[in-house]
């Protein structure tokens, strides 16, 4: 897959991992999803962070699609895994 660059992005760490942290992974996030405005973003993170964002518990490997436009997001599809 052709994406573009990668980048690491500490907003996307474990919510999990980082239970004290969880609410300000979740609003830097968000800041990051709802600013975006240079094309289609791909990020791969937590499901415990997917949760915090879209409030969807996605299973191993799932795809959660939303739209970042929205304060909270809003889920506009799902894909399962293979």
């Amino acid at each position: 897959m052709n994406l573009g660059p990668v980048d690491i992005e500490p907003a996307f760490s474990n919510a999990f991992v980082f239970r004290d942290r969880r609410e300000e992974l979740r609003r830097d996030a968000s800041a990051i999803l709802n600013t975006w405005t240079d094309g289609t973003l791909m990020v791969v993170t937590h499901g415990a962070n997917i949760q915090a964002l879209s409030g969807v518990s996605p299973t191993a490997g799932e795809i959660v699609v939303v739209d970042p436009r929205t304060i909270p997001v809003i889920v506009i599809g799902r894909i399962p895994p293979p």
